[in-house]
């Protein structure tokens, strides 16, 4: 008897081993090392951990009785082992989550037993995950929200911990987007996402990269959302392929592609018939509903909408999705449907109080009203949103205003957001409300003309600068630095670049680029950020004439030594104004730094004031963010 224990911590040591095969995808080596565990005598503990380690693998295979399998281990395990009983349980929830409806194993009942099971005193970060989604289950969101936000709060602060259930990080930024909290379901994602890639972890890379594509087709990154998918396609295992359908049908529809769209639906349609995972008809119920409102298409959106939400009976809504059931409601005439979304909607966005979802809730409730309502509504929405990061949700806020002003006569008023509507659309990618747009538009009397590949050639200056360095291998903090923009500023160029193109990556500026665009002719029209006029370009045999007065006081004091800040403090301005008049001084003489200076610039000219001669020889110097030079003296 006395060998008891030691056969107990052999089972647990097989249970970590098994941990590891499932969650690198090997089933079959899972089922060994867990028929090893039960191939020496075991007690009552032993023999149920051996039965959590099989319920796991049915879980991560697939099968149809996984939760239902977990859910009788959790209760078996309840009165020997309370914290593996709540893991067990927290891992039945997500299955339920996870797994078809046709499973036979009611969520609600899992979530009783779990808030029977809970220990005194808990202090595990995985226990107040469970008891907030236990309790979102038993007497609803609005109720679990406080438990909920403190759980994925402190599982954002929390880098020790790894895991959270079986599902792992899904569930915690799953429960972030109830809670329409982007930002905390940006970090939950993203650093599940490392931890799964560290660990090798591919069993459970589909459910969390397909949730990473959501969040940044929320946000307008669409050439990011096709790298997550090229990640899951060069996997190229059988398991990831239904993810990879499900991401490519979210990326169609953001697109506003409708053949692309139809075809890969049908085909996860087909994929679902023969699966028991349950995320995926969510995602392409999601995707039609979205897709049909780009187009226009109300009561097909709003066929799609009411499926959207049989998807999720028992596993919690997610709200984001209502705002989509509410604009197609609202245009399909549906006004018991539209009011009956927004009510919910209006629910989640009091309790969430984020900018996102009380901009969302605005903009809904614009949709439904009339007048000058109406008006305020969507201003609010557009304040709102404009102080997030979901740039998609921000343009159809101005499309619907803009649409709604034109409605109303205000064909002047309605360009301006149906202009801004269109140039974020196009910067995007999203086609078929940038069509919307270009569409009502052309209603105020205004010319569009469309951006698609036709237009490739008409990429800015600036624009065709960066994509020449970019294709010659240049990195974004490079380009910055060679052209006197920030970081950001030249992601912000690329990602139009991109769309002008017709193309998703560097690697196709090679093939893209038109043959025109070469050194010579951007080195002549390479603009700043500040979009320099034709009147500060080169005009060959006038160059050092161009210079104002200004402008020669600055260069002069510049080639002498003095930085930024002490050239401003000599003439008066801001250092912010030196470094704007030096880039338009270094395009004039067609130079491309400060030390250049000395030979561009003459000593002896009559109209330079004297140089400060306390200058110490071999200072160094910089403007905005290029490398620092010595001066030549």
């Amino acid at each position: 008897m006395r060998r008891w224990p030691a056969m107990g911590h052999a089972c647990i040591e097989y249970a970590i081993g098994s941990a590891g095969l499932l969650a690198a995808g090997n089933t079959d080596a899972a089922w060994r090392a867990a028929a090893s565990a039960e191939a020496v005598p075991l007690d009552q503990l032993g023999r149920a951990q051996a039965e959590l380690l099989r319920a796991r693998i049915a879980f991560t295979s697939g099968a149809d009785d996984a939760a239902s399998r977990l859910f009788h281990v959790a209760k078996r395990l309840a009165p020997l082992d309370v914290d593996l009983a709540r893991d067990a349980y927290l891992d039945a929830l997500g299955a339920t989550m996870l797994v078809s409806a046709t499973a036979r194993c009611d969520p609600i009942e899992v979530a009783r037993s779990a808030l029977i099971a809970r220990p005194a005193g808990t202090s595990r970060l995985t226990d107040l995950l469970l008891d907030g989604i236990a309790r979102q289950l038993t007497e609803g969101l609005t109720a679990a929200a406080p438990t909920l936000c403190r759980a994925v709060t402190a599982l954002v602060d929390d880098e020790s911990s790894t895991r959270v259930g079986l599902a792992g990080g899904w569930l915690a930024s799953h429960v972030a987007g109830l809670l329409l909290q982007h930002g905390l379901q940006r970090k939950l994602a993203h650093r599940h996402v490392r931890v799964v890639r560290g660990a090798g972890a591919v069993a459970v890379l589909p459910q969390i990269l397909t949730q990473l594509v959501e969040i940044h087709l929320r946000e307008g990154k669409l050439v990011v959302a096709d790298g997550l998918m090229r990640e899951l396609e060069a996997a190229g295992d059988t398991a990831l392929s239904e993810a990879t359908v499900e991401a490519a049908v979210l990326i169609a529809a953001y697109r506003g592609r409708e053949e692309e769209g139809q075809r890969l639906m049908a085909q996860a349609r087909i994929r679902r018939c023969a699966s028991v995972w349950r995320f995926g008809a969510f995602d392409v119920e999601f995707a039609d509903l979205l897709l049909n409102n780009g187009l226009g298409r109300y009561k097909d959106a709003l066929r799609s909408g009411r499926r959207v939400l049989q998807h999720l009976e028992g596993a919690g809504q997610a709200p984001w999705v209502l705002p989509e059931l509410v604009e197609a409601a609202a245009r399909a005439g549906a006004a018991d449907d539209a009011a009956a979304a927004l009510r919910r909607l209006a629910e989640s966005a009091r309790m969430s109080g984020t900018a996102w979802a009380l901009g969302l809730e605005a903009r809904c409730r614009a949709l439904l009203s009339s007048g000058s309502a109406a008006e305020q509504r969507y201003l609010e929405a557009v304040a709102r949103l404009n102080g997030t990061s979901c740039r998609v949700d921000l343009a159809r806020a101005h499309l619907l205003y803009g649409e709604w002003l034109r409605r109303a006569g205000r064909r002047v008023d309605a360009r301006q957001h149906l202009r801004t509507a269109q140039d974020l659309f196009s910067d995007m990618g999203v086609e078929a409300f940038g069509e919307r747009a270009r569409r009502e538009l052309r209603a105020t009397g205004e010319t569009v003309r469309k951006r698609v590949v036709e237009t490739r050639d008409d990429l800015t200056p600036q624009e065709q600068e960066i994509a020449r360095l970019a294709r010659d291998g240049l990195s974004n903090p490079e380009i910055g630095g060679r052209l006197f923009l920030s970081r950001r500023t030249v992601e912000w160029h690329l990602r139009k670049i991109f769309v002008k193109l017709g193309i998703t990556s560097r690697f196709s500026l090679c093939d893209a680029l038109p043959a025109s665009i070469d050194i010579e002719a951007c080195a002549d029209q390479a603009p700043n950020e500040q979009s320099m006029s034709d009147e500060v370009r080169r005009r060959p045999g006038e160059i050092r004439g161009d210079l104002s007065a200004q402008e020669r006081q600055i260069a002069r004091l510049a080639r002498d030594g003095l930085s930024n800040p002490e050239i401003g403090a000599r003439l008066f301005l801001s250092p912010r104004t030196v470094e704007w008049h030096l880039r338009k001084v270094f395009m004039k003489l067609d130079i491309r730094s400060r030390w250049q200076l000395s030979d561009a610039l003459p000593s002896s000219d009559p109209e330079l004031v004297p140089a400060d001669s306390g200058l110490r020889q071999g200072r160094l110097l910089e403007i905005g963010s290029c490398a620092p030079h010595r001066v030549a003296v």
